[in-house]
């Protein structure tokens, strides 16, 4: 009788995780709406921490691997792999940072700030601008909600299958030869 061993299951497990690294890393990640960003989704590989957070739990006792995201990107991985929707938890509306500087400070840690209300096509938005001088220069989008769509990166390539299917099979031929017919 064949057994899944500690070994196979940590292959398949490594397998696939850096299956997946890869993917984000190389920005085989496709928008759901087949849009593209400057050529790339920055934000999924921009830090590392969602491809470095990318790891595997070999499960002996149910034969099988999880895969799993550690660290920071667990945080945001799985709105990003379902897709769903965003709300503020405290305030009235969501910051989306404008500038480069937004990206790293928050809101209230600029001064000579203002904010602008407008409706258009996107609904009910605000700006918040920092004056510069003469210069309104706008900092933050302000939305009542985030709508993010589905990447779906959490899966195994083609590749990464037949990876996977191909060592299992080494290992399987291992354990058929050190079967001992008789005595």
């Amino acid at each position: 009788m064949f057994k899944i061993t500690n070994d196979m299951l940590r292959i398949i497990g490594k397998t696939a995780q850096d299956d997946i690294r890869l993917a984000i890393l190389r920005k085989k990640i496709q928008h759901p709406k087949g849009k593209q960003r400057n050529g790339s989704h920055g934000w999924l590989h921009r830090s590392g921490h969602l491809a470095n957070g990318i790891s595997f739990i070999p499960e002996p006792k149910n034969e099988r691997v999880s895969i799993v995201i550690t660290g920071p990107a667990g945080e945001y991985a799985k709105i990003l792999n379902d897709g769903g929707t965003i709300k503020p938890k405290k305030a009235k509306y969501l910051t989306i940072p404008l500038t480069p500087e937004a990206q790293v400070k928050g809101a209230r840690d600029f001064s000579d700030t203002f904010v602008k209300f407008y409706t258009g096509d996107e609904g009910h938005y605000g700006i918040i601008f920092q004056k510069k001088g003469d210069d309104e220069i706008p900092i933050y989008k302000l939305v009542k909600k985030v709508e993010i769509p589905a990447f779906d990166f959490m899966k195994l390539s083609q590749e990464g299958k037949d990876r996977i299917i191909s060592r299992t099979k080494e290992i399987l031929g291992k354990q058929f030869r050190e079967v001992k017919i008789g005595n």
